[in-house]
């Protein structure tokens, strides 16, 4: 697979703050915005219409500008072009020196074929923003297409200084591949991946640079899946999921560069790890895929990392601190629902351990499992009979993520009934 620039950067839609009431200008403008957020632009073009006609003279510039602006947007996502244009300048006007008009403008310019208006606008919005890097990394990538390696270098260090995101050390990878030495590309690439793993497009990049050069074909296979369960429908789906089947079959024969150290180091603590399994350690098991899980860290390697931290729950299954702790990396992952399973399974094993507990909760919440987070309170409050400490955090918990004052209000009767003698018995009453 080749290695690629970050697919073009979408227009950005900053219009946050916006609140009104009745039916005010402002008012409009939100039910505009959230119509095209829904992907309703006709919509969204018909209440920011209104609101741009009824908007008062003496509207703060910063508010109409947003305003004109998410008009502008709703225009380009309508097919209209030169009524977004028309918006979108008048936005820049209102506000010449902020960066979301200057960059959208670049953008549609760019989207209409007309590269050398896109520069201008962009180079106005590089000198608009303290923090954005979005317009350097869209010049940088019009000088590339120009074969100006040099200047996309330039656009992109300056980018670095702002903000060394995912995005710019993907850019920055792609940009020199053909001037650094592989380990260094492998290296940048790594560590955007561990910066950000939902950018698809590191993901996407190491696995492609890994397979191009014969490298770690395991590692490749993992960066690989992890593209395609960030981005399903990519056109490129067929392709990864074939070269997919090329990494297993080399990985197999053993027909690539060399052996990875890095994944020879934690293969031989794990297989440390099995033998203190076998000899039924429980803790010494842990302590050697912590310690696998701390090498692959250190070398950004997040495949060795799943693989260490899976081992530790698959290979003392009894102990809550391994499931919590794949748990934890999932998370970080952005694998919300599989993190679940596996914090859920430490709650279970551990159900007075409030790490555990305190991972449980806002995850279900988040996924909309409300029920299995209130039953895991349950279960703790049942548990934690001795323990007054762990029934107050329930009782947070119910307040705060899943939102049951009620049921927080009953956690504390009950703590007040059983700790009657307790310092805190006015702090908690005063919370009823």
């Amino acid at each position: 697979m080749k290695i690629r620039f970050a697919t073009p950067l979408i227009l950005l839609l900053m219009l946050l703050g916006l609140t009104g009431c009745g039916r005010s200008p402002v008012k409009q403008a939100a039910s505009g915005i959230e119509a095209l957020n829904k992907g309703n632009p006709e919509k969204a073009v018909r209440r920011l219409e209104h609101a741009v006609e009824e908007m008062p003279e003496d509207l703060d510039r910063e508010t109409a500008s947003r305003i004109v602006e998410a008009l502008g947007i709703a225009y380009v996502r309508s097919g209209q072009p030169e009524k977004a244009r028309a918006s979108l300048k008048q936005a820049t006007t209102l506000t010449p020196k902020r960066f979301a008009p200057l960059y959208n403008m670049g953008m549609l310019e760019l989207g209409q074929g007309d590269v050398t208006q896109a520069r201008g606008w962009l180079e106005q919005a590089v000198t608009a923003s303290g923090s954005h890097t979005e317009a350097h990394e869209t010049l940088a990538r019009l000088a590339l297409q120009d074969d100006q390696v040099e200047t996309a270098m330039d656009w992109l260090q300056r980018a670095m200084t702002r903000q060394d995101s995912s995005r710019v050390l993907t850019a920055m990878a792609v940009a020199r591949q053909h001037q650094i030495p592989v380990s260094e590309l492998r290296n940048l690439l790594q560590t955007a991946v561990s910066k950000d793993p939902s950018y698809a497009p590191a993901q996407l990049n190491l696995a492609a640079l890994l397979d191009n050069h014969r490298l770690d074909p395991e590692q490749a296979i993992s960066h690989y899946e992890a593209f395609l369960r960030l981005e399903p429908d990519a056109v490129e789906t067929a392709r990864v999921r074939q070269r997919i089947q090329i990494m297993a079959a080399r990985s197999e024969s053993g027909e690539f560069a060399q052996p990875d150290p890095v994944r020879q180091e934690v293969e031989d603590l794990l297989r440390q790890a099995k033998q203190a399994a076998q000899a039924s350690q429980p803790s010494q098991v842990l302590r050697l895929c912590l310690q696998a899980n701390a090498a692959a860290a250190r070398h950004q390697r997040t495949d060795l990392r799943e693989r260490a931290l899976r081992a530790a729950a698959t290979l003392a299954p009894s102990s809550p601190r391994g499931h919590y702790g794949l748990g934890r990396f999932l998370l970080s992952q952005g694998r919300e629902q599989e993190a679940l399973a596996s914090l859920r399974r430490a709650h279970l094993l551990a159900p007075t351990w409030l790490p555990a507990l305190e991972a449980v909760v806002p995850v279900a919440v988040d996924l909309r499992q409300r029920s299995l987070a209130a039953d895991a309170l349950s279960l703790t409050e049942q548990e934690s009979s001795e323990n007054p400490d762990v029934i107050l955090r329930v009782a947070e918990l119910y307040e705060d993520p899943l939102g049951d004052p009620g049921e927080a209000r009953k956690v504390r009767r009950r703590w007040l009934q059983a700790n009657p003698d307790d310092p805190r018995v006015d702090e908690i009453r005063a919370l009823l």
